[in-house]
């Protein structure tokens, strides 16, 4: 049986950056900044043999149809203006589904002789039943314009003083009226605005080699990890004159990765929607189908589980007091001590009450659930996440679980909210209470389902004793209700 992805359409714009990390406030902000926007733009497609990083060939044991893939030239994906000075490109279409992914078009596909939609076996691969479409998605391909930091007045300066620039700034925006998209060497998060670091890349690649045959969380595959040619990053340089004098400038070769996505639906859309249309809308790109929706609400409820099975059976020493774990999702980032030694990433991340860390890099797919997205923060190539003792892993693993926890709570019970809504278009807050109270409860039962774990839910804390397989010994996590922040 063959599963079709879950795809947003051209035009469809959903609130994404919603916490602090988001590249704004800048100096040229609009109000699409914050948002996601689903729309057709130009790539540049450069000829790259000879710039290849790293392949998944263990991604072909799991298709239908391996041959598909073995013999495409391989091709690095940029903003029009960057293929200024370079022989043999050519202008693409694809749908912006992201921050800095694209999806490429059928026709785009056919002509670079890549495969418009594969098929993954969820029965060898462990994830479900049937084949499960995925399309080509490249990450770290440009941006739109109001992320870059580049100032447009300089920035037509530019062009004005390079006619080819000018020129494929022309052949880029001859269609559309929507953002324009570039990429500059602003360094945000250890990458340039846009694109894509080699050492994240070439992660992705490994991480999604290893683990595809192993991960109990299902997830988006990088085929490919390729670097930007000499030429491209000299072309990045040249708009260093149109950013500001002060800004952090990223040093290193930028990179594309090349993975294969059933779905653009973003898990964190649903936490960010703001009305119940914008809910049928996001709830309809996975499926108008009533039993489809249940079924991928049940898959999703059940891999708050999977998660949390993680660190059970994976944290091990491995030297001295040190303790690995397979970490999945960008909680590292809380672990941090500020420069007066105080966990203030920590404290504030508790006092949110949104969904962020996970849902932001997950995708939901019809029937089959949730699939992460950002195989750079799945350390799963090697032992994983390293904690340097007993006490800080357990600092680590309370705000892993609060993290799990939270999002899922919060992105299953809007989705099952928005798929009533589908039915019933309207809903009384009772209804939503009773919906949240009932995930929760679904959430708990699954958990406790597994024997090394336990929930225990009051009005004032949840509690969760964990039994670490490798480690052999339990502990208890306390975390008060009102962080779990349940959205009714």
């Amino acid at each position: 049986m063959k599963i079709s992805g879950s795809y947003m359409k051209n035009g469809d714009q959903i609130l994404y950056w919603k916490y602090k990390d988001g590249p704004y406030p800048v100096h040229n902000v609009t109000t699409a900044l914050p948002n996601d926007l689903h729309i057709n733009v130009k790539l540049a497609a450069i000829p790259a043999d000879d710039q290849i990083i790293a392949v998944n060939q263990q991604l072909y044991k799991f298709i239908l149809k391996k041959k598909c893939l073995n013999n495409w030239q391989p091709f690095v994906f940029l903003p029009t203006v960057l293929a200024a000075g370079i022989k043999n490109y050519k202008i693409i279409n694809a749908q912006m589904s992201g921050g800095r992914t694209f999806l490429l078009s059928k026709e785009s596909a056919d002509e670079l002789k890549l495969p418009y939609r594969i098929y993954l076996n969820l029965d060898k691969i462990g994830w479900g039943s049937g084949l499960l479409e995925l399309r080509p998605e490249i990450k770290g391909a440009g941006t739109i314009f109001e992320r870059t930091k580049l100032y447009k007045s300089k920035f037509k300066q530019i062009l004005r003083n390079n006619p080819e620039m000018d020129r494929l700034f022309k052949l880029g925006t001859s269609n559309s009226s929507q953002s324009l998209i570039l990429s500059s060497l602003t360094n945000f998060l250890g990458r340039n605005m846009g694109g894509q670091s080699i050492k994240l890349a070439e992660h992705s690649v490994l991480a999604s080699s290893n683990l595809i045959d192993k991960s109990p969380i299902k997830f988006v595959p990088t085929w490919l990890a390729l670097r930007y040619s000499e030429a491209v990053m000299y072309n990045l340089k040249t708009l260093n004159t149109a950013l500001p004098k002060n800004i952090s400038l990223f040093e290193g070769i930028s990179a594309n990765e090349i993975r294969f996505t059933p779905s653009t639906v973003r898990a964190l859309y649903f936490d960010n929607a703001v009305t119940d249309e914008e809910l049928i809308i996001l709830v309809s790109r996975v499926s108008e189908q009533l039993s489809e929706l249940e079924e991928t609400l049940n898959n999703m409820v059940e891999d708050s589980r999977k998660y949390l099975e993680l660190i059970v059976d994976t944290s091990q020493i491995v030297d001295g007091n040190k303790i690995a774990w397979i970490k999945i999702g960008d909680i590292h980032e809380k672990f941090v001590k500020n420069s007066n030694g105080q966990y203030k990433e920590a404290n504030e991340y508790r006092k949110q009450r949104f969904a962020w860390v996970l849902a932001k890099d997950e995708v939901i797919v019809r029937k089959i659930g949730k699939f992460y997205t950002d195989m750079e923060s799945y350390y799963g190539k090697d032992i994983g996440y390293t904690s340097s003792n007993i006490y800080e892993l357990f600092f680590h693993h309370e705000l892993y679980i609060l993290n799990v926890l939270r999002d899922h709570i919060r992105i299953c019970t809007k989705f099952a909210i928005a798929s009533k809504l589908l039915k019933e278009k309207n809903i009384s807050t009772f209804e939503r209470k009773h919906i949240c109270q009932k995930v929760v409860g679904k959430i708990v039962d699954t958990i406790n389902n597994n024997p090394f774990l336990n929930i225990k839910l009051n009005k004032d804390e949840l509690k969760i004793r964990v039994k670490y397989k490798k480690l052999c010994i339990e502990h208890i996590y306390r975390i008060p209700r009102n962080e779990i922040a349940e959205p009714y």
